[in-house]
């Protein structure tokens, strides 16, 4: 029987081949996107489930509010963990603290292998009891106990030591420390919101700090992970962190500070903190694919049924004839099922070599690592598979229940107008898929827009002419100023400066005790240490005052700069009040010098807020916060000076890489969710069209194949080709001029909320809104038109002779 249902399946389908390519080209690429994005969001949604006990992993997060300066921070001082441990022993079952002594970069080398590494971290030896790692050489329970022991992943191993065994071996840490190699893990999943390939002891970070760790409850620099007992409430938990704050803090930060935990497995997809390690994503942003992945999906499954329904009508006089020779009405359900779900598997076969044929593509764009065996995984088989099937059953319920229900004699007597009475269907389900395509037209082109400018937004500084270049524990920090003034002998380099962060990317907080305040109470406020020529190299703007000035050597210890946002928390009048007030950091006696125009010193994701500007005084200090080194070049072709910097750097430096990026790429990096979001749903809106294009294809050539016999008789009559046309647009415009009706307020109020949620966003204009309307009109109007004029150029005997 199945031989024969099949037989009768393949012979229906090559009968009506152009639909049958339609219809399987329509849905497979439907499902091929689905079963893409359906990977990305999976991914996306699957961090840190890797390990074992993650539901019971915590992150502490340090919340502090400063006379409304806020910072939300995804580290902790170094006591939290190790003190919450202590004072909740029932609670907590272990506590890890992550470290990575503030350099986020760091030389590691073996022998003549010398390079910089991005994730190196000091842990607690505790760190293999909360996360899984899992060991290929050496003890995890002993690997981290000694001072100056370090553990590494095996790609490492195999980068330093190829074809040799590491443990023993040394690894040299920034050409003065040296670790001994005592365990080799497995890599870290990629599925971590965090990537370690090097874990050195937390006893290492102790003997560098003579002996013991730093016991300040002020600075926060480590990543503070605890394990929660099992029967423990991290609810009821929560509770106690007021007292827990009251009672260890210090004295400025009572009342100012909070702690609360953030679930391990919503870290990856969480609000963006503060000194987060690696950038967190957005869940508004996987909604918003998965919304795409279904309206494609939707989208296809509506061409496919509609086409299939609207075809089955013709097949009204096969049902009577099998009728009459004694086929029964269970016979032609099965038949007509069949049929259905075989052309929907069809399709599958299809979309899962699409799938495959586009995966290297998609992990570009992606930057994820997909394979065949992503696929081939069980949940996506049986979701793919039920949709397959569920799309067939749904296309094939019509013709197998609605026209088996007729009695042969009227059908075959020609009684019965098959199909008029689901016109109204047919035309809901193209308004439908005219919606669908309209509003994501308009968001993508909004999410381009915001993404656009986030990237290319004034921020107040000049950030297109600058070269960073990390000076870190290289000999460029102890002789910045003879460094500097070497570069400037080059008449393509404007200025030179030095900051501990890169300007728009990040900062951090320090000790400031303005005018006002007690001697003994201090404020954290946001603040970038700086060198002289920082103001001129990135042409910020003075509104009161004066820059720092090498010429007045007392300004590092007497001098300071605040931005206007300052000053307005300040409550003072003016920036032109605020000059002179006292303002002193923890080592100065400074004073305000000059007021800043306010300039964005994070990313867009974040508001502008009160900062200030500082040079330290003391040698060391200097040379501590010496980490980036900012030159501004005016020349338009800045590779060649790049050069020209790197041979004074190896004169300088022979010893040590040489890092540069330039600042607006830096920067750049910030936006990825958004330019990642705003290109995949690019891709899919437009596949989406291609669908929606290809489903209203095949439905206007089976109504103009349909009105043939009337398109004859009003060519008989005297109508030429442009009445036809317009006769046939009529109907379309309709359609058209519906679905742009419903379709705009939807999108204006999902765009609206969507940027809503932005601190600087673009403002709504009727552009994006035209262009899909105009897209909308031209691929519908477009089809129409060419099966309108091959209709109205048809011969009239043929026309008249149909049916």
């Amino acid at each position: 029987m199945f031989k024969a249902l099949l037989n009768i399946a393949i012979r229906n389908l090559l009968k009506n081949r152009t639909y049958t390519i339609i219809n399987v080209l329509g849905l497979s690429i439907g499902l091929a996107s689905f079963i893409l994005i359906s990977l990305y969001v999976r991914d996306e949604l699957s961090y840190d489930k890797h390990n074992s006990k993650a539901d019971r992993i915590y992150r502490v997060i340090h919340k502090g509010n400063f006379d409304g300066v806020i910072e939300e921070s995804s580290s902790c001082p170094f006591p939290v963990g190790p003190t919450l441990k202590e004072q909740f022993p029932h609670i907590i079952e272990e506590q890890v603290r992550f470290f990575n002594l503030q350099f986020d970069k760091v030389l590691i080398q073996n022998g003549d292998k010398n390079f910089v590494e991005n994730n190196f971290y000091f842990a607690d030896s505790t760190v293999f009891k909360v996360f899984d790692y899992k060991f290929i050489q050496g003890d995890s329970k002993t690997a981290l106990n000694a001072p100056f022991s370090v553990v590494i992943s095996k790609s490492m191993a195999e980068k330093y030591f190829k074809g040799t065994n590491p443990i023993g071996k040394e690894l040299t840490y920034e050409k003065v420390i040296k670790f001994n190699v005592t365990g080799v893990f497995e890599d870290v999943s990629p599925q971590s919101h965090f990537k370690q390939d090097f874990i050195a002891s937390m006893a290492s970070v102790r003997k560098l700090y003579g002996g013991s760790l730093p016991n300040t409850w002020v600075w926060n620099p480590c990543w503070t992970y605890i394990l929660l007992n099992p029967k423990a409430s991290i609810v009821s938990f929560q509770t106690f962190m007021s007292d827990f704050v009251e009672k260890n803090f210090v004295d400025a930060q009572r009342g100012n500070t909070q702690l609360y935990f953030q679930p391990l497995l919503d870290i990856h997809l969480g609000k963006s903190l503060d000194y987060e390690i690696e950038p967190a994503h957005e869940m508004r942003y996987i909604n918003m694919l998965i919304a795409i992945s279904i309206f494609l999906l939707l989208i296809a499954s509506i061409n496919f049924i509609n086409l299939a329904t609207a075809l089955s009508a013709n097949r009204a006089k096969e049902i009577g004839i099998k009728k009459v020779l004694g086929a029964e009405r269970k016979q032609l359900i099965i038949a007509y099922l069949f049929e259905a779900i075989f052309l929907s598997f069809l399709a599958l076969v299809v979309s899962l070599i699409i799938v495959e044929l586009s995966m290297p593509y998609f992990n570009v764009l992606t930057s994820k690592h997909f394979d065949s065996s992503s696929i081939v995984c069980s949940y996506n088989i049986i979701l793919v598979i039920g949709i397959a099937f569920i799309t067939g059953i749904i296309s094939g319920l019509y013709p197998a229940f609605y026209l088996s229900s007729f009695s042969p004699i009227l059908i075959l007597k020609g009684k019965l107008r098959i199909g008029t009475n689901n016109n109204f269907l047919r035309k809901f389900l193209v308004i439908t898929q005219f919606v669908i395509s309209i509003v994501l037209i308009i968001i993508t082109l909004i999410v381009f827009k915001q993404s656009t400018y986030m990237t290319k937004a004034d921020l107040g500084f000049n950030k297109d002419d600058i070269l960073v270049v990390r000076v870190l524990n290289t000999p460029i920090a102890a002789n910045y100023n003879i460094f500097k003034q070497e570069l400037l002998k080059n008449p393509q380099i404007y200025s030179v400066t030095t900051s501990d962060y890169i300007l728009g990317q990040n900062h951090n907080t320090h000790e400031f005790r303005p005018e006002g305040y007690a001697n003994d109470k201090w404020k954290f406020y946001p603040a970038i240490i700086v060198s002289y020529d920082f103001v001129k190299t990135y042409n910020l703007k003075i509104v009161a005052g004066r820059d720092f000035d090498e010429n007045m050597k007392t300004d590092p210890q007497n001098g300071i700069l605040i931005n206007e946002s300052m000053v307005k928390l300040m409550g003072w009048k003016s920036p032109q009040n605020a000059l002179g007030k006292k303002f002193s950091s923890l080592r100065g006696n400074e004073k305000v010098i000059g007021v800043l125009k306010d300039f964005h010193v994070k990313s867009l994701h974040t508001p502008i807020g009160p900062f200030v500007l500082n040079i330290k005084e003391e040698k060391w200090e200097v040379e501590h916060f010496t980490k980036y080194l900012a030159i501004n070049i005016k020349s338009n072709d800045k590779q060649e000076v790049v050069k020209q910097i790197e041979k004074v750097w190896n004169e300088y430096a022979p010893n040590y890489p040489f890092q540069y990026t330039f600042q607006a790429d830096e920067l750049k990096k910030m936006y990825e969710s958004e330019n990642d979001l705003g290109e995949l749903s690019a891709i899919f809106t437009l596949i989406l069209i291609i669908i929606a294009a290809l489903g209203l294809y095949g439905l206007t050539s089976f109504l103009i194949v349909k009105r043939s016999k009337e398109i004859g008789v009003r060519k008989v009559f005297g109508a030429d080709v442009y009445d036809i046309v317009k006769m046939v647009y009529k109907e379309f415009v309709l359609i058209i001029g519906v679905s742009i009706i419903i379709s705009f307020p939807v999108a204006y109020i999902f765009c609206n909320q969507w940027l809503s949620k932005f601190p600087y966003h673009i403002k709504m204009d009727v552009y994006p809104f035209i262009i899909a309307a105009g897209i909308a009109i031209f691929t519908g109007l477009i089809t129409v038109l060419y099966h309108a004029i091959k209709a109205a150029k048809t011969n009239t005997i043929d026309a008249l002779r149909y049916e």
